[in-house]
Formats: C-alpha cells, structure tokens, sequence
C-alpha cells in the first residue's frame, strides 16, 4: 500500500545459473504475472549484467496515496 506519492521497490536476484543476468522491474494496480504485456508500467535496472545475490532497489514517484501497487522483478541472460 503506497502511503506516500512514492514507494521503493526492493528484491535480491535469485540467480540459477552462471551467467550474469539483465533485470527488469514491473509494478501496476494488478498482478500480471509472469507476462510482461499485463504490467502497467516496467524499467530496466541500470548496472547490469548482474549476479546471483545482488541487491536490487528503485523508486517509483508520481503514485496515488493509498493505492495497492502490485511489483515483480524479472530476469533473464539470454
């Protein structure tokens, strides 16, 4: 619940495998799964590529007070 006009989004990649991944952040009103296309809204984390462990953090500014913000981090090293 954003309490503010701002929220911080946190995660730690979760890495299964070697190779340094690309990470992208996703949030909107609704949960839209694994599905890139059903977020609102998405970024790219600069920085990258990352690996297993790293801590991840970014602001999202502009937000409604007291709505529900739904988040996911994505990864991939292809």
């Amino acid at each position: 619940m954003v309490s503010d006009v701002s929220a911080t989004l946190n995660g730690v990649l979760a890495a299964n495998g070697a190779a340094p991944a690309g990470v992208w952040v996703f949030w909107g009103l609704s949960d839209g799964g694994s599905n890139a296309e059903a977020w609102a809204a998405s970024a790219v984390f600069d920085g990258g590529p990352f690996v297993d462990g790293t801590a991840l953090s970014t602001n999202l500014t502009g937000l409604a007070r007291g709505t529900r913000i739904w988040y996911r981090l994505a990864a991939s090293n292809d």
